[in-house]
């Protein structure tokens, strides 16, 4: 959405759209708080499961996964928690970032750029997912960026927010239509609902097995 429809779209919706939006400061003052971040940092793991290539409408890529073109963050690929015989064929690639108390913001970064990266310092995996699938499109091609050599990496390879923002946050030339955000999370609140979305179970059942399973781990060593 353009930034000018966004600060439209936020005073419609009074305060919760002029949070969502960053047309006030809460984002600023109070997400973004040397305390706030502290209280993020307190989980034992932080993940974040994003929409890929121009999908989701609600909650784009480089919100989701806040990767911007601006900034070099370091972002290693990992293989996931599931092995390939029960993973979604939605699955596309997880990065993770690593918990650095040095910051690397510079003065002339802008603000996103900055929230970008102090949400990075604290450590995320963040798990990339492909709906297109199930989502109506224009055309049926390939984009460019899914064959990124982002795709490829082997685990432990290091590549830049800049990197994953050129390769997820792109929209498909397929030109989808961006209704995956309900996809993903499976939203089945009635019948229309459920039957539109079912694409999206499997993912939802391998992110609950995922956080059972982590759930178990770390409550065993716990004990």
């Amino acid at each position: 959405i353009p930034r000018f429809l966004e600060y439209f779209i936020g005073q419609v919706l009074q305060d919760t759209g002029r949070d969502l939006f960053c047309v006030s400061n809460t984002m600023k003052h109070d997400l973004f708080s040397s305390q706030q971040l502290k209280r993020l940092q307190l989980f034992h793991s932080r993940v974040s499961h994003c929409n890929s290539y121009g999908t989701d409408f609600q909650v784009p890529t480089s919100t989701a996964a806040f990767v911007t073109p601006n900034s070099m963050s370091p972002h290693f690929r990992v293989d996931g928690d599931d092995d390939d015989s029960t993973r979604p064929t939605e699955f596309v690639a997880a990065f993770e970032t690593r918990q650095n108390d040095k910051s690397d913001i510079n003065d002339d970064d802008d603000e996103m750029t900055r929230w970008s990266k102090q949400l990075d310092n604290l450590g995320w995996q963040k798990v990339f997912w492909d709906v297109r699938s199930h989502l109506p499109s224009i055309m049926k091609t390939k984009s460019s960026s899914e064959s990124s050599h982002l795709l490829a990496a082997s685990s432990g390879t290091s590549s830049s927010s800049a990197d994953l923002y050129d390769t997820f946050a792109s929209i498909s030339s397929s030109l989808p239509i961006p209704f995956g955000h309900t996809v993903l999370v499976a939203n089945a609140k009635n019948a229309y609902y459920r039957e539109w979305n079912r694409g999206g179970q499997p993912i939802m059942d391998c992110v609950a097995r995922s956080m059972l399973q982590e759930l178990m781990d770390k409550s065993a060593s716990w004990k």
